[in-house]
């Protein structure tokens, strides 16, 4: 009997990568000479974690706790093309990493655009909602009520 996977390549799992190496900051970054200089400066400021499959990088997560408010985190993420493929990966990492953040006492948000149609159903996805707030731009991780 033979094996029905045999030739079959297994499709590498998504792995996360911390501190993110700055090859993989500037390969998320694309050729915008700005874009580059922006994640190299945040992933060395905040604390970063590159979501990559095999050796392939998908996102950067970016996460920073507000100075005046020691509860509150900022999210910001950055994708390459490859994310279009794995949205709901990432989803789920953001469900869970973030919803024990949110079990810890955390407050995490985060800024989207309303032009940004695909960022606000990623961000749906997620388990993020519109705060409500005069700046509807800011999201608030609620988690996912399934």
């Amino acid at each position: 009997m033979s094996d029905p996977h045999a030739g079959v390549r297994a499709r590498e799992t998504l792995r996360l990568v911390s501190p993110v190496p700055a090859l993989v900051a500037l390969e998320v970054a694309g050729s915008a000479p700005w874009r580059r200089k922006l994640l190299i400066h945040s992933t060395r400021r905040r604390d970063a974690i590159a979501i990559m499959r095999g050796e392939t990088p998908i996102a950067i997560a970016m996460f920073e706790m507000l100075e005046r408010r020691p509860r509150r985190f900022e999210i910001a993420m950055a994708f390459t093309p490859a994310a279009r493929a794995e949205v709901r990966g990432i989803c789920r990492f953001a469900q869970l990493t973030l919803g024990r953040m949110r079990e810890a006492g955390f407050m995490v948000f985060a800024h989207v655009a309303e032009s940004n149609r695909p960022g606000r159903r990623i961000a749906r996805a997620a388990g993020f909602v519109a705060a409500g707030l005069a700046d509807r731009s800011i999201w608030i991780f609620r988690g996912n009520r399934r």
